[in-house]
């Protein structure tokens, strides 16, 4: 009875810890590909949440206890990498040695956490589905900790009933853990994906109007409170549906991704581009006057001019661009005419001959 209720406490203690550090990470990022201050902060829960499962140990016996600390070396290695591991496992080998005093018996069991953990960092890097190396990690942390219990036992009568307890607990428990984590893992993907959806043009990967729409007044409003320069270019392709008509729609949509690719190289790191329309593209260029946004326009317009376009079975085409811009303050004071003045210099642009660059005078 005291086991069941003691794996049910084990077992809430992961779940809230899982729970606090999805939150943190959104369990999306994996490995390599996590912040280095996020493996410090996920390193120290790990090794924190092995700290907790000593001290909630399960009671087998009378005079017989267990933990099960290795489930936060296991849930690190899979979801969090190499360094979250490592540091985890440090805070709980440490933790065991210093805690309990300086022993035979301690220093058994912090080189055997430190065995863990570092084997658990190989297994972490098999790329293979996370169900499998759970399972593999599982079955390493179990026996080698198997390792601790028969060192630490006084009788050695009891040692095998106590492992029996400990495999049955680790296997109850490890199933349930393992399972909410990959539901926090597919639930915060699921998110991750509906954000980007959201805010991203699913053919070019540029921003789409909603994200330009929300950019556009973020750097507006700074624009104005600092008194900057702020440009905006309007970009249209030139006879685009003729394309479409010629080389079918999947060829179009080629040229927009090349486009898109040219566009987004030719920006700089704190600029903007999105793709607004079918064929229209827009650049917020910050802190850029009149003549800077007319040269940058000018030589969008030139590199895409040259710029050889490959379509359905390898054609090679070429295209133009036309290009309205305006910029604030110069071509007006309100930051919400912006957008319409660009429009018309873009129309003004298609309607005298394309392929060329029209600005508003001051």
């Amino acid at each position: 009875m005291y086991m069941v209720k003691d794996l049910f406490i084990n077992t809430c203690i992961c779940v809230t810890m899982l729970f606090i550090a999805s939150q943190i990470l959104k369990l999306t990022a994996m490995g390599s590909s996590i912040h280095i201050s996020k493996k410090i902060i996920t390193g120290v829960m790990s090794g924190i949440l092995g700290i907790i499962l000593m001290f909630f140990s399960v009671r087998v016996t009378p005079k017989a206890i267990i933990d099960l600390r290795h489930l936060s070396i296991i849930v690190s290695s899979v979801y969090l990498g190499g360094t979250s591991t490592f540091i985890g496992g440090i805070i709980i080998a440490l933790f065991r040695v210093l805690y309990y005093g300086i022993s035979r018996q301690s220093l058994i069991v912090g080189t055997i956490t430190m065995l863990a953990t570092i084997g658990s960092i190989f297994i972490g890097k098999f790329r293979v589905p996370k169900k499998l190396k759970w399972i593999l990690l599982f079955f390493y942390n179990t026996c080698i900790f198997s390792v601790s219990i028969y060192f630490a036992m006084e009788r050695i009568s009891e040692v095998k009933i106590i492992l029996v307890y400990y495999w049955i607990g680790s296997i109850i428990s490890s199933f349930i853990i393992y399972y909410y984590s990959q539901y926090l893992y597919d639930t915060h993907s699921i998110i991750k994906i509906l954000k980007e959806e959201a805010t991203t043009d699913f053919l070019t990967g540029l921003n789409n109007t909603r994200s330009f729409d929300i950019v556009f007044n973020n750097v507006t409003n700074r624009a104005k409170e600092n008194q900057e320069y702020l440009a905006v270019l309007m970009i249209d392709i030139d006879f685009f549906k003729k394309v479409n008509d010629t080389y079918g729609h999947s060829s179009g949509d080629l040229v927009l991704k090349e486009l898109g690719e040219i566009l987004d190289n030719s920006i700089g790191e704190y600029d903007f581009v999105a793709r607004v329309g079918g064929e229209e593209f827009c650049i917020l260029l910050r802190d850029c006057n009149r003549e800077k946004a007319y040269y940058i326009a000018e030589k969008i317009r030139k590199e895409v001019q040259k710029h050889i376009f490959r379509v359905k079975n390898g054609t090679k085409i070429k295209i133009t661009v036309s290009i309205g811009i305006a910029v604030y303050p110069d071509c007006c004071t309100d930051t919400e005419q912006l957008k319409e003045i660009a429009d018309n210099q873009l129309y003004i642009a298609k309607h005298t001959g394309r392929n060329k660059v029209c600005v508003q005078a001051k």
